[in-house]
């Protein structure tokens, strides 16, 4: 369930909604444990240093805007 479901209260859960989006789109897209970073539509990247960080701040939206 972990593959499919990320925990909600972690990073983990804007790792989901990053790959969902992307995929969803059919965007050019890379992501590990910390970093979020988008090809295409336009170039951006995005660092998640705190492992409890689960609400998406500006930059994280906007990546999401990106993906509309």
């Amino acid at each position: 369930e972990a593959r499919t479901t990320p925990p909600a209260d972690t990073r983990a859960a804007l790792r989901g909604r990053f790959v969902g989006a992307a995929k969803a789109y059919g965007a050019q897209y890379s992501c590990d444990w910390t970093r979020l970073s988008l090809q295409s539509p336009q170039k951006m990247d995005m660092v998640l240093l705190d492992p409890f960080q689960w609400e998406g701040n500006e930059d994280f939206r906007a990546m999401l805007d990106a993906l509309a």
